[in-house]
């Protein structure tokens, strides 16, 4: 949702012509329609559906149209665009939601056993939390060995997960946003040398809606926004990167050189009170394990020391895949950065995060449960604060701490 421009994603379950009606809560008799666009099998039946008739900082009620005729929907479906607020006043508080590591159990194609996913019911317990948006932090599919090797399997997984009606509330009435991460991407751990990466992709494009993919430099699904006075950077941490088993530890890389020489430039350019960098990977880590950056130590040490070089403060990493959750603060060059890892969702818990010995944990701050986080947006222009909360699935907050934006 921007300022005059917002876009609705939408899947059928088989061919039809869809188009959305929309109006503004406080003019309901001048109403709006979208261009009809045809929703078929090539694209998945997904459809991007562009309302460009929109005022600032008015909220929207849309009606979503098959073949000519209306769908009623059991939730609500709303939306506001973004307020003209900035010369004018203070920003806006708002709320970030969090989250990663999505599975949704399909007996015929999942391993022999109790399921891995449960819980769907954590999307009612955000969606009632009415965050301003939902980041999804990656695995937030699980692709199966019946799907990871053809388009066909890819797009079937993405419509499964995305289907379960625990979910529909939040995807109807919340701005989604997404990176991914290995399962999403591919195989468990799988590589830039995944050979079906560009329709990885291409599926990626179609069941998300995020501003932009990738810059003329780089492939991938890298992209950047703004959410009131806060730039969120979405970083790809699989379409370029090399295993982290390589012999010369200096040869592997997990973002690539152009992307970082992107995300630096960006980063120096922003003005922002916070700079959150939404990872799949953890960034902060100390300890090499599993998938974390410290598995790149050359490209690891390179990238912060160059945040600190360009003293880049109030930076805020944003990550997932550990099946945990826990916050770290890590200071080079007299740069302090922060990172919020929030993980999982619906899928397994693992419990060797407390054998880490991970020498950036804020005391106090692990969490391994089902849940996500919340990060809430607050205070006069010049001194902002985001508080930060680990709920469980349930909504239950176990963990909180605030960190206050510096003004160097």
């Amino acid at each position: 949702c921007e300022m005059k421009e917002a876009m609705i994603w939408l899947q059928t379950t088989k061919d039809a012509l869809v188009k959305i009606d929309y109006y503004a809560i406080d003019n309901p008799k001048d109403k709006f329609s979208s261009d009809t666009q045809k929703s078929e099998s090539s694209n998945g039946f997904t459809n991007h559906i562009v309302l460009n008739k929109l005022q600032p900082g008015k909220q929207y009620q849309y009606d979503v149209f098959l073949d000519g005729k209306k769908v009623v929907l059991p939730y609500e479906t709303s939306f506001s665009s973004k307020k003209l607020w900035l010369w004018r006043e203070d920003a806006p508080d708002f709320t970030v939601a969090f989250g990663s590591c999505n599975y949704i159990n399909e007996e015929s194609v999942d391993r022999p056993g109790k399921g891995y996913g449960s819980g769907y019911e954590i999307y009612e317990s955000i969606h009632a939390k009415k965050p301003n948006i939902m980041l999804w932090g990656g695995d937030n599919v699980y692709l199966r060995e019946a799907d990871w090797d053809s388009k066909t399997g890819i797009y079937h997984r993405y419509t499964h997960s995305r289907s379960i009606k625990e979910l529909q509330p939040l995807l109807a009435s919340t701005q989604n946003f997404a990176i991914w991460d290995d399962h999403d991407f591919g195989p468990n751990d799988a590589t830039g040398s995944w050979p079906l990466k560009r329709e990885s992709l291409e599926a990626f494009k179609l069941f998300w809606t995020n501003p932009s993919y990738g810059m003329p430099e780089f492939e991938g699904i890298s992209t950047a926004f703004r959410i009131r006075d806060v730039d969120v950077f979405l970083v790809d941490n699989r379409y370029h990167r090399t295993h982290h088993a390589l012999a010369d530890s200096c040869d592997r890389r997990m973002l690539g050189q152009a992307q970082i020489n992107w995300l630096v430039e960006a980063l120096k350019y922003s003005r922002a009170p916070f700079k959150l960098v939404v990872c799949g990977s953890q960034v902060l880590n100390s300890e090499a394990v599993h998938e974390t950056f410290a598995n790149y130590p050359c490209e690891q040490a390179y990238l912060l020391q160059r945040l600190a070089d360009e003293k880049i403060h109030n930076l805020v990493f944003l990550t997932g895949d550990r099946h945990h959750s826990e916050q770290a603060q890590r200071t080079v060059g007299g740069v302090v950065f922060h990172e919020i890892t929030s993980s999982p969702l619906t899928s397994g818990v693992h419990n060797q995060a407390d054998e880490e010995n991970n020498r950036y944990r804020v005391p106090g701050s692990l969490g391994k449960t089902r849940g996500y986080a919340t990060l809430r947006f607050s205070g006069p222009t010049k001194k902002r604060s985001m508080l930060i909360r680990f709920h469980n699935q349930d909504g239950k907050i176990y963990y909180e701490s605030t960190i206050n934006s510096l003004n160097p």
